[in-house]
């Protein structure tokens, strides 16, 4: 091998040794999975099938959303390991809580959401609603905790494990007939996704003092954890309920107006595009949450200059993607899914434009939070409710059809998600102000102190 080449190969390691490439080949493997996989599940599944999945995703995701009441959003930011233990703690203990809330509501409110849903199967299917919410409070209390301790491996793990645990499940119980092994794939690969995770270990352990690392926080830390980060539940709670309820609860708007059948055509393209395209973002945001939290804990400057080249890096992949995905799947649907889902085409072209909104700016998403701006993330999570709840409720209301709705649902979503992008950037330019401020009186204190 020349020395070329062995300057390539080098080269070529230390990529596949990056964090976003770590996460990226992750999630790679495991939406994958779940995309190699969906040719064979849409003829062991029904469109309708696929609805019900779509509605109890959706269910979940809202409680899911709130079942740490913000605890999680403080991990990352905490600005010691005995603290960030602390929150790990709280996290848990309100996920236990909100889960057995849930598990009390679904339980006793299941008839009545059958009915007006129009999905007959939440009536046997209620009890997943509460063990989904669960694993999704553990996953998003471990992805912060992995995010904060930067073991990218681990977090690449569980993704990859997610989406093959979700795909196993699904077909090993499709012969039990109806939704019912779509929904426990569910709630598999969340599990699966736990397991994956187990293990992790810091790259770069922010508190290497032994006496610091003890497994189980001190009830002083967990008062004064309390206390410090409080404005996490406080706030942050409603905004990620309000953020949940604006993405998800169109879908059940939709599923009451046009019926689970519909509605499986758009879980297809949620499956294919949105799906695959979420989880990416979400790679992506854990990538830059770590970057980002280590500015906020420095109180560093480099934040706009961190946003604005993630944003024009992502939006650029996001645009092409759409353009790729518009224009192949009146050729790709049918020949890969079955001529049963050729009505799913242009739910799938529009769910594109969607994504390309959202890889670009959901990656940059939580800034505000990070920055503890969480008052304007509260409003901007209002708006977006009101937006794209607003726009599918009146279009259903005045007699469109399933598309036309999803059309207006996707306007509504891409101009909301240009607001949220506008609000990070101006706290970004805000937080570099004062760190390049601060910085500048400390070096003015230093050159007028003695013996300088």
């Amino acid at each position: 091998m020349s020395a070329r080449d062995r300057r390539l190969v080098a080269r070529l390691r230390a990529l596949a040794r990056r964090p976003v490439a770590v996460l990226l080949l992750g999630t790679g493997v495991g939406q994958g999975a779940v995309l190699a996989a969906s040719p064979l599940l849409t003829r062991l599944y029904s469109p309708a099938d696929l609805g019900v999945l779509a509605l109890v995703t959706s269910l979940a995701a809202i409680g899911g959303a709130v079942a740490t009441t913000g605890w999680d959003r403080a991990v990352v930011a905490a600005r010691s390991d005995a603290l960030a233990r602390a929150l790990v703690g709280l996290a848990g203990l309100s996920t236990l809580l909100v889960t057995v809330v849930v598990a009390v509501l679904s339980g006793a409110l299941r008839h009545r959401a059958a009915e007006w849903l129009r999905s007959p199967a939440l009536v046997e299917l209620w009890w997943v609603l509460p063990l989904v919410v669960a694993l999704i409070g553990a996953q998003r209390t471990v992805g912060a905790l992995l995010t904060r301790r930067r073991a990218w491996r681990s977090a690449a793990a569980r993704s990859a494990a997610q989406g093959l645990g979700q795909v196993a499940t699904s077909v090993l119980l499709a012969p039990a007939g109806g939704a019912l092994g779509l929904v426990l794939g569910l709630a598999a690969g969340r599990a699966a996704g736990l397991l994956g995770s187990a293990g992790a270990r810091s790259r770069r352990p922010s508190t290497p003092h032994p006496a610091a690392r003890s497994a189980v926080p001190t009830r002083r830390a967990v008062a004064t954890a309390a206390r410090r980060y409080r404005r996490f539940p406080l706030v942050s709670t409603w905004s990620g309920l309000l953020n949940s309820a604006g993405l998800q609860l169109p879908t059940a708007v939709l599923a009451a107006a046009a019926g689970p059948v519909a509605l499986g055509f758009v879980a297809l393209g949620s499956r294919v595009v949105a799906t695959p395209v979420g989880l990416l973002a979400e790679v992506l945001g854990q990538h830059v949450d770590g970057r980002v939290g280590v500015l906020v804990r420095g109180r560093s400057a480099g934040l706009t200059r961190l946003v604005v080249t993630s944003v024009l890096r992502t939006g650029a992949a996001g645009v092409a993607g759409a353009g790729v995905v518009a224009a192949a799947s009146p050729l790709v649907v049918v020949p890969a899914f079955g001529a049963a889902w050729a009505p799913a085409v242009p739910y799938v072209q529009l769910l594109a434009v969607s994504c390309a909104a959202q890889l670009a700016v959901v990656p940059v998403g939580r800034v505000l939070t990070l920055l503890e701006r969480q008052g304007r993330q509260l409003c901007w999570d209002a708006a977006r409710l009101v937006a794209t709840l607003g726009s599918v409720s009146v279009v259903a209301t005045l007699g469109a059809t399933p598309v036309q709705t999803v059309a207006a649902l996707v306007t509504a979503g891409t101009v909301s998600y240009g607001a949220l992008l506008l609000l990070v950037v101006t706290a970004a330019r805000r937080h570099d102000r004062e760190a390049e401020a601060e910085a500048g009186a400390e070096a003015v204190a230093v050159a007028r102190s003695p013996g300088t």
